[in-house]
């Protein structure tokens, strides 16, 4: 059995990132680059006036007022094409295109300006001083975006402002759920007594969706009693990723990897020594699709998530490999560790006070309590059992929710 520990090495060795595809950028929303992105281009392509008045070059009003030639008249209807050397100025009106060499405009009224008259102009100026230079937003061949990394809705419109058509981006993987658990009805069915609403199913596809994973299919529930093999096997075969949420007997646990092993998938992980979260099972067949089958309750799933899928799924979508965000947090309060073999996740809230982290834990009746799984962000890990913990005591805070 692995400890927690070992489940980065073990991603890292077996989950590779799909091959990468090219999408526009709008469609790669929250997706992952796969190779750098550069400008192609300035941005703004030209230096733009936004001020009427006469571009020139900052050095030649240095050292104050002095007379200049006026070599033209720039209108965003009827730009200047011609060229322009120091020592000489351009009548331009707010919104017309200024040519390469000028850095700033004098505000005056043009109105009166005639081409070929020296001018007065007051000095000093500064370079920049009512004028959008070209690229000085963005600079032809600066990075947009670093391989591997978000595609974040700024990166998406710098992007598009500079004209790229298609990025790189790792695809993401396709992913199929099904629920083996008695008791449950669908989240829009009415709620049986005694039933419970499918909160598998509504936690993980939530939790995908953030994720940015555009292919998550609920398979169906699954009546423990009656497990249809021959299904699971098939929408194995249909997707990357096939995720079995319950099958707590332990005849069907082993049923379900004598089936996987016969049609070829590779054991990975056979159990986790955590509780809650260490009922998770996963294999890989050659063509690299993963298959989960992890336990139903509820902060078997939150710790399963964290732990475990959300590391593959980033890995699998083109993430550096990183494991949960871990922080060294005091209790707020004491708490009473239950008794019981091996590591266990305690759920628990983070909080700050005058810069220090803090874990406040949260109660809860059972490990159905959906509720507090819902409220939680992530959960302190806990090494000894059966023990009191004391106020102020440090423990190693896993904050799931900032894996990605």
């Amino acid at each position: 059995m692995l400890s927690v520990t070992d489940i980065p090495e073990v991603i890292q060795r077996n989950i590779k990132p799909r091959q990468p595809i090219f999408m526009a950028p709008g469609e790669a929303l929250g997706l992952v680059s796969a190779s750098d992105l550069r400008s192609p281009a300035d941005l703004p392509s030209f230096s733009v006036a936004l001020a009427e008045g006469f571009a020139v070059y900052a050095h030649n009003l240095s050292r104050g007022a002095t007379h200049l030639d006026i070599v033209g008249v720039s209108a965003p209807e009827v730009p200047f094409t011609g060229n322009m050397t120091s020592g000489q100025c351009l009548a331009v009106k707010a919104g017309a295109r200024v040519p390469v060499g000028p850095n700033c405009i004098v505000p005056a009224d043009i109105a009166l300006a005639s081409v070929g008259e020296s001018i007065k102009l007051e000095g000093p100026v500064e370079k920049g001083q009512n004028i959008s230079l070209a690229g000085s937003m963005v600079k032809r061949g600066s990075l947009l975006v670093i391989e591997r990394t978000l595609i974040t809705p700024q990166r998406v419109a710098a992007a598009m402002a500079v004209g790229t058509e298609k990025v790189a981006v790792f695809p993401p993987p396709k992913v199929a759920i099904l629920v083996s658990a008695a008791g449950m009805v669908e989240p829009n069915e009415s709620r049986k007594e005694g039933y419970l609403h499918n909160y598998c199913w509504t936690m993980l596809s939530a939790r995908f969706e953030e994720l940015s994973l555009r292919q998550v299919e609920f398979r169906g529930l699954i009546a423990p009693a009656e497990i249809d093999w021959k299904k699971i096997l098939r929408e194995a075969t249909k997707a990357d990723i096939t995720i079995v949420a319950g099958v707590n007997d332990l005849v069907e646990k082993q049923v379900m990897k004598e089936k996987l092993a016969q049609i070829g998938w590779e054991t990975l992980i056979d159990g986790i020594d955590c509780i809650p979260g260490g009922e998770v099972f996963a294999a890989k067949n050659e063509s690299g699709a993963i298959f989960f089958q992890i336990g139903s309750a509820n902060l078997n799933l939150l710790t399963a998530l964290g732990e475990v899928v959300q590391p593959t799924v980033g890995r699998m979508m083109g993430l550096p490999l990183s494991s949960p965000t871990i922080i060294k947090a005091r209790l707020v309060k004491s708490l009473v560790i239950p008794s019981g073999e091996g590591v266990r996740f305690m759920l628990g809230r983070l909080v700050y006070r005058q810069g220090e982290a803090y874990t406040l834990p949260i109660e809860y009746s059972s490990l159905d309590d959906l509720s507090a799984g819902a409220q939680a962000c992530g959960a302190f890990l806990v090494a000894d059992t059966g023990k009191e913990l004391a106020k102020d005591t440090v423990v190693e805070f896993h904050l799931w929710r900032e894996l990605l």
